[in-house]
């Protein structure tokens, strides 16, 4: 889940596509959270200015508690306009709560977009293929360098100028960076 702020625009103001559990439940946290911080700064502000604040506040967090129960909904493939559910007295806000907070989504694609735990885990794993492309290094990049930096310390009978030749080698191959091709380094010369 990327926390940019297109994601926060459809995520908090948009009526289309799906939302998780997970969203759900952070949105309703978040939104006690600045409820009860909200009222200790209302308080020493006196009546109208707090009747504004509020006013102004509910506003804003209304719409986005519209859009994310219109989104869940729409991930257990149905209406957005099943939160007029709530309007019935108490059996409606439990039915919400309930098919909202607690029910798992359609698995897959539904008429209102991809299951966004199928596009979480996707986005997850691209993310980790991607931050190992980047990091240039693959398993076997990894076991070459360590293969090559017990070569350089267990390898007795190379004299330490043998030594420091291999290291500088594996700098220039880029399977070290500067910080370990420094320690090993003193690590020979310490040797001399």
């Amino acid at each position: 889940m990327s926390m940019d702020s297109n994601y926060l625009k459809r995520y908090l103001f948009s009526f289309k596509g799906r939302a998780t559990r997970l969203e759900y439940w952070m949105y309703n946290v978040a939104l006690i959270c600045a409820s009860v911080i909200l009222g200790f700064i209302i308080i020493p502000l006196g009546d109208e200015v707090g009747v504004i604040v509020i006013a102004v506040f509910y506003l804003f967090f209304i719409w986005s508690l519209i859009a994310i129960q219109v989104k869940r909904w729409q991930d257990r493939d149905k209406s957005g306009w099943w939160i007029l559910i709530n309007l019935v007295p108490i059996i409606g806000s439990i039915w919400a709560l309930i098919e909202n907070g607690f029910l798992r989504g359609t698995e897959g694609m539904n008429r209102f977009g991809e299951d966004p735990l199928e596009r979480s885990t996707s986005n997850k794993e691209e993310i980790t293929t991607s931050e190992e492309v980047s990091s240039g290094e693959t398993t076997s990049d990894k076991e070459e360098i360590t293969s090559n930096e017990e070569a350089i310390s267990d390898n007795d009978k190379d004299s330490p100028e043998d030594k420091l030749a291999k290291l500088s080698e594996l700098k220039e191959k880029g399977l070290i960076d500067e910080a370990d091709y420094n320690s090993k380094k003193e690590e020979i010369l310490k040797t001399i």
